[in-house]
């Protein structure tokens, strides 16, 4: 350790000198201070593509090289990210070993339904999508490497898709809450992203992919298109003060050393990724303060996706056309409107006062009755 002082008399922290723990020989130079476990990496990319490596070793075993060549060739050409793939595929060959499958043409129908049940609890995300492995297969027979039909069948091993849910809006009740919550405890990251979402109803991958050049606020509009969705690019519009003067807070504590000019980052500045959004969201809707009860809050948990819920109900409720619907949320089908949206009681009970006159009243009063008219209507013998 050296004695040399610094300007301020304080002894420096000494350097030392290590070896990157992947065994590739690499030395470098770290702070003490920054040393925070061994075995230590010389990056964070690095350690990361030597962990993927062991996993990969362990779940693949004998097929290690058939998926690594896989994964850093056709499916990057594929995927916009290879780590859900992998995530399908590492249990699979996991479960070939366990059997002692050796030979991919061994491989059945039989073997992946076999291999569903296998998995169970433990990978249901492995098996809940089974479209990672179906490519896979796909790849192989143009390969030449597998020599039967695809042995993943739809109709066979594909889960049944889940019947259309309802619309699942906040109450404005909610949203009041919510928002007192992000005034209080929240950063000017989740009050923007909150805001957004709210009116104008993004996806979460939208707000993710959302450039600084993509919103004007001068014409208060948001320039948004997710290829894999709406394969057009498309405006949507914000008119309320909140949403300005949010995105206007953020902008002033946007980290400016981001090598990408992306509208969000996460904590390290590289790009914001959906679980990040919604992890930094029920950071500031759920995380525990002193001085509230959050377990009593009626938004637990909190989903970032129903707040477009909320943004597509609120159009509706106020009287927005389909087309304005389809245009403002990115949707290609009508079908989608009545699945993202939900009448409130008072609007059900408006609308059937109104409904429930005789075809001459409900003339002459339909334009002009407001909601305490209509509700002294539906209360009248």
């Amino acid at each position: 350790m050296s004695d040399r002082k610094t300007e301020n008399g304080q002894t420096p922290t000494p350097k030392l000198k290590l070896i990157c723990g992947c065994g590739c020989g690499t030395t470098f130079f770290r702070y003490r201070n920054k040393v925070k476990a061994f075995p230590a990496y010389f990056s964070r990319a690095h350690q990361g593509a030597h962990t993927t490596r062991l996993y990969l070793e362990e779940m693949c075993g004998p097929y290690l090289d058939l998926i690594v060549a896989y994964l850093d060739g056709p499916a990057k050409d594929r995927y916009r990210d290879t780590r859900k793939v992998r995530t399908s595929l590492a249990p699979f060959f996991s479960y070939l070993n366990h059997q002692g499958i050796t030979e991919l043409a061994e491989v059945s129908p039989a073997t992946i339904g076999s291999f569903v049940v296998w998995a169970g609890e433990k990978y249901r995300a492995a098996t809940r999508d089974l479209s990672a492995l179906s490519t896979f297969f796909h790849w192989c027979r143009i390969e030449d490497l597998y020599p039967h039909e695809n042995p993943v069948i739809p109709s066979k091993h594909v889960p049944a898709r889940k019947q259309s849910h309802r619309g699942r809006p906040y109450s404005d009740e909610e949203i009041d809450g919510m928002r007192e919550r992000l005034d209080l405890y929240g950063t000017p990251k989740a009050r923007a992203i909150f805001e957004l979402a709210l009116e104008t109803g993004l996806r979460n991958g939208e707000i993710c992919r959302l450039r600084i050049g993509d919103v004007n606020l001068a014409s208060r509009t948001v320039t948004v298109g997710l290829p894999n969705k709406t394969m057009q690019i498309r405006e949507s519009f914000f008119y309320s003060d909140r949403v300005l003067q949010c995105v206007q807070e953020w902008l002033v504590v946007r980290r400016a050393d981001c090598d990408h000019d992306f509208l969000f980052h996460n904590e390290y500045g590289g790009p914001l990724r959906a679980d990040s959004l919604l992890e930094d969201l029920r950071r500031s809707l759920q995380d525990p303060h002193p001085d509230v009860m959050d377990e009593s809050a009626s938004w637990y948990p909190f989903e970032a996706h129903r707040l477009r819920h909320t943004c597509a109900s609120r159009l509706k409720r106020g009287g927005a056309e389909v087309n304005t619907l389809m245009t403002q949320c990115g949707w290609r089908a009508r079908g989608s409107i009545e699945t993202y949206t939900a009448a409130d009681e008072q609007t059900k009970m408006v609308e059937f006062a109104v409904a429930s006159l005789v075809p001459a009243e409900a003339v002459s009063y339909s334009e002009d009755l407001s909601d305490d008219e209509a509700l002294a209507l539906l209360a009248s013998p």
